[in-house]
């Protein structure tokens, strides 16, 4: 079997962005032209050679599978649509209504998704938790609370290096100055503001990320209920 078009865009982009140093910024769009000027020679090789790249592409994948986590995830929105477009993520949901998780997995069910887990219970409590705590790449929220008091629920779980997105409505900049202080008392910044084209009635959206830069202090998340209470 060989690989895939996209494996080998993927594979290389991986290849990159582990031997590079971090000053440089290269893209995957960059490494993805790379890779598609070179798959014309790929019928050139022998079968053993095919073999190889193959299991070399298959390792890469598997060595750097990212890891995220949809909180509040309700319905299961973003997380099992991401879960199917990306089969190669490992995608965690966590809720903490046990009627919702219950959905959920009758869902995770039908479609047969392998790499999807289900977590009841709060992120107040699970960011605390060592199996949970700064254990993600990415954690992503959508309509769950308040800038604020997202920042103290899904960045503790996010490791450092990692992102946090957070799905909001079409001018957010007020709720993003209200977060500017929470969000670095948990150890993040802001990296950017991305427009994004919807098709539902609420047109334009947009997606607010923050950079994990350093380790959350043990305090944060708060007990449960304290960040939606007090927010900082």
């Amino acid at each position: 079997m060989l690989p895939s078009t996209s494996n080998l865009k993927f594979s290389r982009w991986t290849f990159f962005k582990h031997l590079t140093p971090r000053k440089f910024k290269l893209t995957p769009p960059l490494c993805q032209h790379k890779s598609l000027a070179t798959l014309s020679h790929f019928g050139t090789l022998t079968s053993r050679q095919k073999d190889q790249i193959h299991l070399y592409v298959e390792t890469l994948l598997q060595w750097n599978k990212l890891s995220l986590v949809d909180v509040g995830t309700g319905a299961g929105l973003p997380g099992i649509v991401l879960a199917i477009t990306r089969p190669e993520w490992d995608v965690t949901l966590m809720e903490s209504m046990n009627k919702r998780c219950v959905f959920l997995e009758h869902v995770v069910g039908v479609i047969g998704s392998s790499n999807i887990q289900i977590v009841r219970g709060r992120a107040e409590s699970l960011g605390q938790d060592p199996c949970f705590r700064e254990q993600f790449d990415v954690a992503v929220a959508r309509a769950v609370a308040e800038m604020r008091i997202l920042a103290e629920y899904c960045l503790p779980l996010v490791r450092v290096g990692g992102l946090f997105i957070a799905a909001k409505g079409h001018d957010p900049e007020d709720e993003i100055k209200k977060a500017e202080s929470a969000i670095q008392k948990v150890g993040a910044s802001l990296l950017q503001v991305c427009s994004v084209e919807s098709q539902s009635p609420y047109g334009q959206r947009t997606a607010v990320i923050c950079s994990k830069d350093r380790p959350t202090p043990i305090k944060y998340p708060r007990d449960p209920c304290a960040p939606a209470k007090e927010p900082m």
